[in-house]
């Protein structure tokens, strides 16, 4: 809410008499009014959105939702570029792409879980780039050198996006916790 004085304020829903300024409100209602922002009053078709890691401060379920909103928004006609380390993001996303099939158990399970046909992505409308280190070449150098870069990722309509990186964090986590739940190597 802002008032006729430019205050803005928020009031969550189901509580009419509770308003909270932006300071007294939690991270992830700061985070969120600017996109809420946009695309109540200033969103239009082939617009470019671009957002540094939406997940911060967000609950997993909610980091869920932004990637069905960013879906939504992509296949509205704006183009979204965002950066992430969120696993639970690049999952909602490998699951949009995955549901976008005519197969009658994948329609299914879209229905069961109540996914809407305008959140499921089309893989021709997305591409994903992976900051890692890798050999290039650079003009100034005659051989190929080892450097920063954005490498294309693997995306498929049966799999969706291809990122090992995660996998790999989360494999290491659960093998650690296994050893200690279970002593000694698995």
């Amino acid at each position: 809410m802002v008032t006729k004085n430019d205050e803005l304020y928020f009031i969550p829903n189901n509580h009419k008499r509770v308003k909270l300024t932006m300071d007294e409100s939690s991270s992830a209602v700061r985070s969120l009014l600017d996109i809420g922002f946009y695309l109540k009053h200033i969103a239009r078709k082939n617009d470019l959105l671009i957002i540094d890691e939406p997940e911060l401060n967000l609950h997993p379920e909610n980091q869920r939702r932004i990637a069905r909103l960013l879906a939504k928004l992509v296949n509205c006609g704006i183009k979204v570029f965002i950066t992430t380390h969120s696993d639970y993001i690049i999952k909602e996303l490998n699951t949009l792409i995955m549901l976008n099939s005519e197969k009658s158990h994948i329609k299914k399970i879209a229905e069961k879980e109540n996914y809407q046909c305008n959140e499921l992505l089309d893989v021709s409308k997305i591409k994903v780039y992976l900051a890692q280190e890798a050999k290039i070449k650079l003009k100034k150098y005659k051989n190929p050198v080892r450097r920063p870069t954005l490498i294309p990722a693997d995306i498929n309509q049966e799999l969706g996006i291809e990122i090992s990186s995660f996998d790999t964090a989360i494999e290491t986590m659960n093998r650690i916790q296994e050893e200690i739940v279970w002593g000694g190597e698995i």
